[in-house]
Formats: C-alpha cells, sequence, structure tokens
C-alpha cells in the first residue's frame, strides 16, 4: 500500500513513522527540499501545489490515500479543489477543520453545546492567556490589567482575531477521537508537559488521570465528535483545574505528537484506523487497548553548554530527520543528529512496563547523553507559576 502525505514538517513525520509501522510506502510532497519529513519517507517530491496541480495528480494516482500534514490553507484548498481529480481518498474533513482550526469558530461552537472550557475576557480574571484565532502562532499569557491593556494598544489590528481567554492552573491532557457514519470512538487519553512558553515539550502515557475523568473526557470527546459531525480524527485538549476538565480546544487534523505515543503504548495505529474510515467506510466498534505500556515522548535540543527539553514548536528546519534505534539508551530517537555537531535536536522515545522503569530508562539516556558529550546541565524548564505572580482584578462588564 502506497500513501503520500503532503508536508513534511512535525505532522508529515508523525504520519511517516505510522505508515512505516504499517509496512505502507510513502510518498512525502513539499515545496521545501530539506524539509525535516524528508528523513522519514522512501520517495521524496519538491513541488509547490499552487503551481503543479497536475504533477500532483499524477504522483496521487499511484497511490492508496492522500494525507494533508500542513495548516497552511492555501495549500489545503488547493488539495481540495484537486481531490476529484485523484483516485484515492483524502484523510481529511474539511467542514470540521474549517470550524477547528479557528479558536473563534471553535469558542461560538462551545458556548452553544455548552462544552466547559475557559472563561473569555472581559468575564474573567486574570492572569489570561492571548491566542491568535489560528492554531499556527503561539499563545502569550498576561497577569497584569496593564500588560494587558499595553498589548491590545499595540495589537488593534488584530484585535478581533485574538482569543482572550483566563489561565487555569492545571495539568494538560490530550485525547483523539474518531468518527464514521455517526459512530465516534475515542483513543487513549495522554499527559502533556509543556515548555516556558506552554508549548508541548513532552507526552506520555498511560495517564495519570484518574478512571472517574478518563471516562467523562472520553464522554466528552464522543460529545464533540457529533457535535461537529466528525468523519476522520480530531484531537482534544483539556486542562485539569481543581478537579474539573475544561476544554482548551479541538482540532480536526492528525497530531503531531500524540498519535506514536498511543501506538508504542496501546498498538492502536491511528493511520490503520483512518484507512478503514475513508477507504471502506468501517470503523472497530470497540477499540481495545489491552495491557498499556508506559511510554514518555519528549523533544530535546543539545549543545555543548547544556541539554535541555524544548516546545515542538522550537524544532527547527534544518535539514532531514531521521529514525534511529537504540540512541544512547532511548529506544528510539527521531533526530537531526550527525556525528561532530555541536547543536542538534532530537525527539527521544522510551518504553517500559510501566511508568517507574520507563522513567528509568530516560534518566540513564539523559545521563549517557551528558557523558558522551561532555555537557555541563540538563534543564528541563516548565512554566512560571503564574498564580504567584502580581495582578490586580479587572473591571467585568
Amino acid at each position: 500500500m502506497k500513501i503520500v502525505i503532503v508536508g513534511g514538517k512535525l505532522p508529515g513525520i508523525e504520519a511517516a513513522y505510522l505508515a512505516h509501522q504499517a509496512g505502507w510506502e510513502v510518498i512525502l510532497i513539499d515545496k521545501d527540499p530539506g524539509a525535516p519529513a524528508t528523513g522519514m519517507c522512501d520517495k521524496f517530491f519538491q513541488l509547490d501545489i499552487h503551481e503543479e496541480g497536475k504533477r500532483f495528480v499524477q504522483i496521487a494516482q499511484e497511490a492508496d490515500l492522500v494525507i494533508p500534514a500542513l495548516q497552511d490553507q492555501r495549500t489545503l484548498d488547493s488539495l481540495v479543489g484537486l481531490a476529484g481529480q485523484c483516485k484515492c481518498p483524502m484523510i481529511f474533513d474539511r467542514f470540521c477543520y474549517s470550524i477547528t482550526s479557528s479558536r473563534l469558530k471553535s469558542h461560538i461552537l462551545f458556548q452553544h453545546h455548552e462544552i466547559p472550557a475557559p472563561g473569555h475576557w472581559p468575564q474573567c480574571d486574570l492572569p489570561v492567556m492571548v491566542r491568535p484565532a489560528g492554531f499556527k502562532e503561539k499563545s502569550r499569557l498576561i497577569s497584569t490589567q496593564s500588560g494587558l491593556t499595553g498589548f491590545l494598544d499595540k495589537n488593534q489590528a488584530q484585535r478581533e482575531e485574538l482569543v482572550i481567554q483566563q489561565f487555569l492552573k492545571g495539568d494538560y491532557y490530550s485525547l483523539e477521537v474518531i468518527g464514521c457514519q455517526g459512530i465516534y470512538r475515542t483513543l487513549q487519553v495522554t499527559d502533556l508537559d509543556m515548555d516556558r512558553c506552554f508549548d508541548c515539550k513532552r507526552v506520555s502515557a498511560p495517564t495519570k488521570l484518574t478512571y472517574e475523568h478518563q471516562q467523562e473526557f472520553c464522554s466528552l470527546g464522543e460529545k464533540m465528535g457529533a457535535m461537529i459531525n466528525l468523519e476522520g480524527i480530531a484531537n482534544i485538549q483539556v486542562v485539569d483545574h481543581q478537579g474539573t476538565l475544561k476544554v482548551l480546544g479541538i482540532t480536526a487534523k492528525l497530531p503531531s505528537e500524540t498519535p506514536i505515543v498511543v501506538y508504542k503504548s496501546t498498538g492502536l495505529n491511528m493511520l490503520v484506523l483512518l484507512d478503514g474510515v475513508y477507504r471502506r467506510g468501517i470503523m472497530d466498534t470497540v477499540l481495545t487497548f489491552g495491557d498499556a505500556r508506559a511510554v514518555i515522548s519528549e523533544y530535546v535540543k543539545v549543545t555543548s553548554q547544556r541539554m535541555e527539553t524544548i516546545g515542538k514548536h522550537k524544532i527547527p528546519d534544518r535539514g532531514p530527520m531521521f529514525l534511529h534505534q537504540n540512541f544512547f539508551g532511548a529506544e528510539e530517537a527521531i533526530t537531526n543528529y550527525r556525528p561532530g555537531q555541536s547543536s542538534w535536536v532530537a525527539r527521544l522515545i522510551h518504553t517500559g512496563s510501566d511508568v517507574a522503569e520507563v522513567r528509568m530508562k530516560r534518566m540513564k539516556t539523559i545521563e549517557t547523553m551528558q557523558k558522551q558529550f561532555k555537557i555541563p546541565c540538563f534543564v528541563d524548564a516548565a512554566p512560571k507559576n503564574v498564580h504567584e505572580m502580581p495582578q490586580r482584578a479587572n473591571n467585568r462588564k
């Protein structure tokens, strides 16, 4: 079986990994010859979909599935326009993505369906998280009234495109829901750890969330899948704030960090499930996890001065990333490391029979890498405790 992946950044890496685990041939398309996922494919074609639509159709006609692994709306629109000329289906729910790719549209939908979510400014207290309407841009945490006023004054032109929500302290969790002909099934809940900028740096499983909260999250996922009439896959993220799950967002596309973790932990391959949905119109009515293995997947950056965990958006486009087995003790690593390099990044993947074992393996790998490269320190930065920052209450309307 052959698949075409359009987009060579982190989502493309995720898709290529899962495809190879299923034994599929991977054809990658990107206009950048040095895109990270070029090291994870069997064939690569450098082309711009907008300019070379006919060439794309020729390539896609040789495949069984097309997977958009990017967020560029112009390219997605071009792919949708070309889809009718291809003989194979495209794993993409255009309607659901058009809603979920916008925080503004998602917020309206959440309100209408009474989905629990953080409060919105000005009907909430400080601190707040300021997020652009789209999901590609970074968010910004603001803890004071003067800071918020100053930021809005500087960004008046984009004011209508900003989503300002109350920042809620708590642990972050992720869940995928798959929809097919009105049937909705959720997969494994995973735990998310953030860097200083609230960008995901680490995904782990199985979750530390209580069984009751897992059931609540899964019920919420099925409700949200039905809410958008999902045909395909969507990722939902929540924060557990004082024992209450609050939805931070939903995006109808293959995620760029959790699918590999779910696969390593449960054996469930999201691409195989989506193949059933899009090519055969079926989905398993029961998804069994069995005995889930413990998994930790995290992004690290290595220099001669230090080794540190970093958020996924800090992974640079520095040429191809390759999959390595037994990488300085890690079971697997996806990295641009080359012998002799002074600076490089990697996604380290560890597994174990339980949480204690996988944590021990992780620490041993870090120690091995520090010794091998003579790195003086390891930094695992986390968000600041914003609730200890000085803040003033706003005048709520």
